[in-house]
């Protein structure tokens, strides 16, 4: 069968406290100015019984909401002419999408890594700048009731490690776990290596498999 998906919802969410004046400014530290706009993704997978509970995508919203009052550089937006980020609290974008396939199917031994593409929305690189949100999260449900999230981040303010802080803290709000260890020292690029004005270089595209 060809797997066909389609989006149902999109829909911003944004932090469930209001960034406060004194930071909605994000400064960009070296590595994140010269960082090329590209983007660092991964699909999570869940099982049938994950989704048994009708409240499971609403707890992800809600969840979200409350991870992004801590980690709220996310639900900003990037302005290229200062190379900042105004944490402005427009949110990121929460995509609800369902496809015609059973969660066994895409992974299994034969499963084409390409169609992993298709549960992330942020799946292309952007040319030379960046607009809209920083972070896109897609929520697909499958025939047999399994779940694919896929998130995405740009990679100007988001490495792998900074992802998986943050679903670390995302998954343990979700838990309601009220106790866990989260500095919020995830965004201190500009207080480790100070922006210097740089701009990336710009690297021929490479067509053709390799």
């Amino acid at each position: 069968m060809m797997m066909k998906l389609s989006k149902q919802l999109s829909i911003f969410i944004k932090p469930l406290v209001p960034t406060p004046q004194t930071h909605r400014h994000y400064k960009l530290g070296l590595i994140d100015e010269i960082a090329f706009f590209w983007n660092v993704n991964v699909v999570l997978f869940f099982p049938p019984i994950s989704y048994q509970n009708r409240k499971f995508v609403v707890g992800l919203e809600k969840s979200l909401e409350k991870t992004l009052t801590r980690l709220y550089p996310l639900a900003g937006r990037y302005i290229d002419e200062t190379q900042i980020v105004e944490c402005n609290d427009e949110g990121v974008e929460f995509i609800h999408a369902k496809v015609n396939i059973k969660l066994q199917e895409i992974i299994g031994s034969e499963m084409d890594p390409k169609l992993v593409d298709e549960f992330i929305s942020f799946n292309s690189r952007a040319a030379h700048k960046l607009t809209g949100p920083l972070l896109s999260i897609q929520v697909t449900k499958f025939e047999c009731g399994g779940v694919a999230v896929g998130v995405s981040a740009t990679h100007k303010i988001v490495d792998a490690s900074t992802l998986c802080t943050f679903l670390n803290v995302w998954a343990a709000i979700n838990r309601e776990e009220n106790e866990f260890e989260f500095s919020g020292a995830c965004f201190n690029s500009s207080t480790l290596l100070p922006a210097r004005g740089l701009r990336p270089i710009n690297i021929p595209t490479i067509s053709g498999d390799l």
